[in-house]
């Protein structure tokens, strides 16, 4: 539910914790929301390559994955979710200031309307393109790399 994603930024990767809010495994395709105005999406237009990291402590299971990001913003699917969203969860979207940029304290954040704040809704879908599974076990871990062509998969074990 909650994934690490890395981008690519002018020097090194940055990283940062997502919200996952839909998996389609048949088309292996994942999404997120974020701000339209903030680092990862200006990042995202200059290289659409992501990397993802989840572990799954109850299950003891790690998976890396890799795919290509697709930014939606004010198409009408952004508009469906935003419908659906309570007036709470619009709020982040809402903040005239860019994400990152410095404020003294709270007070300092003023609001948009809700049309404003609808055109910084983004919907990144992301289509996986390999995977790194690992299965963490006392006897003996297994770790398995997939990638996904066109028509096919191709998948080995590797040593853990």
């Amino acid at each position: 539910h909650l994934p690490t994603i890395a981008t690519f930024g002018e020097k090194t990767f940055n990283l940062r914790t997502v919200i996952l809010r839909n998996v389609i495994r048949e088309n292996r395709i994942i999404d997120f929301h974020t701000d339209h105005r903030s680092k990862k999406i200006m990042e995202l237009k200059k290289n659409n390559r992501i990397f993802l990291h989840v572990y799954d402590h109850k299950n003891k299971i790690q998976i890396q994955s890799e795919g290509k990001a697709k930014i939606l913003n004010k198409q009408k699917l952004n508009e469906l979710v935003w419908n659906s969203f309570p007036k709470h969860s619009r709020k982040v979207y809402l903040i005239k200031k860019t994400p990152g940029n410095k404020i003294k304290n709270k007070k300092d954040l003023e609001l948009l309307n809700d049309k404003e704040g609808f055109k910084n809704f983004t919907i990144v879908k992301v289509k996986i393109n390999k995977l790194v599974f690992l299965k963490l076990n006392t006897d003996f871990n297994k770790k398995a790399l997939i990638r996904y062509g066109i028509k096919n998969i191709n998948y080995h074990w590797l040593v853990p």
